[in-house]
């Protein structure tokens, strides 16, 4: 019997990352988890090269930094060995340095390619759990997540980087790629996350903007009809979240706050108060639940990713999410002339977008789906670009 070589390990790796999160939600997390722990084991025992290049060490240090910056804050804050219990999944943002060696050993190609086709299949997986809650349960659907948020989360970000495989010269990966992004968009629909809807226009834009045969197929009657069937689709389910935002429209117009409005507020002047007393390095991770529960919600963070950041630890957490944030933009920018350099940027791009934008009004990080979800994305484009005089590899590049 014939096991798969570590490349085509690879391969299956990256492609169950943009497949399986619809239905598995956690999945991602396990994926992230094994794959660095036995990264780390290869590395080791000198079963993979230990070299990473320098727009390698952006992604890395970054995260490493952003590590840092929450640990540093904790133990100003009188972090316990019980608070370890909270602050322990934050040392998975140390994993790039193990699974980027292992992931070099595949092809660019490999790499993208492979998460553009998982995620072409993700919500087209998901779809039918979905209508199950949404129309047997009557629940606001969460698809294999858990929670309707993180599957929202699921379906802004792999649901458009599906849109890559339009770009593709092959018929059915550009129509997986039509299907999926449609999948992503009810599916998303069905959750009610309103902060990402928006979201989805990121990934439309992007597409047709990099890539000059994705223009040209706009002109194809079929892609005019399909385009008007997503409507027509779109506006026969969207009934629960178009009366979610006509609330939030009324309290703009009349000033007259809708529930999850009002909460919002009262969480944002409480955090003001609490970043104006701690700026620097806030008041550690450990203490934000008992912070929130002075305003009378439960929650586990304060609806705004860099506002929770501030709260966590100060202006040091904040600059470090930022530039962790920024990494994969700067890397594909990089590296735009790079092999699939229009692709690898069109993922970052998307990634961060989804990130930052959704994140105003949810939270960032600190959730495994969020957390595993971004680091596996984000490592990929790193570890996509080739190793070239201009950018070599550093460390021991033989085993």
């Amino acid at each position: 019997m014939n096991f798969p070589d570590k490349r085509q390990n690879n391969k299956i790796a990256v492609f169950l990352v943009g497949a399986v999160g619809g239905v598995g939600g956690s999945a991602i997390t396990a994926l992230w988890a094994a794959s660095g722990i036995w990264a780390l084991v290869m590395l080791v025992f000198k079963k993979i090269p230990a070299a990473l290049t320098r727009t390698d060490l952006l992604l890395a240090g970054s995260a490493t930094a952003y590590v840092a910056a929450n640990l540093l804050a904790s133990a100003l804050n009188g972090m316990k060995l019980v608070d370890f219990a909270i602050l322990y999944p934050v040392f998975v943002f140390l994993f790039p340095w193990f699974i980027i060696p292992r992931l070099r050993l595949s092809t660019p190609d490999d790499l993208i390619g492979m998460l553009a086709l998982g995620a072409g299949f993700c919500c087209i997986l998901a779809l039918p759990l979905a209508i199950y809650q949404s129309v047997v349960l009557h629940m606001r659907v969460e698809g294999g997540a858990g929670n309707a948020i993180p599957f929202g989360l699921i379906c802004a970000v792999v649901g458009q980087l599906a849109l890559l495989n339009t770009a593709s010269p092959v018929a059915w990966r550009a129509i997986l790629g039509c299907a999926g992004y449609l999948a992503a968009l009810i599916c998303l629909v069905l959750s009610e996350t309103r902060g990402l809807l928006p979201v989805m226009l990121v990934g439309p834009v992007l597409v047709v903007t990099l890539f000059s045969d994705v223009r040209k197929r706009m002109a194809n009657r079929w892609f005019l009809l399909a385009a008007a069937l997503a409507l027509l689709v779109l506006f026969f389910i969207s009934g629960p979240i178009i009366a979610r935002l006509m609330q939030f429209v009324s309290f703009v117009v009349s000033g007259q706050q809708e529930h999850s409005t009002a909460e919002r507020l009262m969480l944002w002047r409480h955090a003001a108060d609490l970043i104006a007393e701690r700026p620097i390095f806030g008041f550690g991770m450990q203490h934000r639940q008992e912070l929130i529960q002075q305003t009378g919600f439960g929650y586990s963070h304060f609806h705004n990713g860099f506002v929770t950041a501030l709260v966590d630890s100060g202006l040091v957490g904040l600059l470090s999410l930022i530039a962790l944030l920024a990494a994969p933009v700067v890397i594909a920018a990089k590296a735009f002339r790079a092999v699939l350099g229009r692709e690898r940027l069109f993922v970052a791009l998307t990634l961060v977008a989804v990130y930052v934008l959704g994140g105003m009004t949810n939270l960032i990080f600190w959730h495994d789906i969020y957390d595993n979800l971004f680091l596996w994305v984000a490592t990929i484009v790193a570890a996509s670009v080739p190793a070239t005089d201009s950018n070599p590899a550093l460390g021991r590049s033989e085993v």
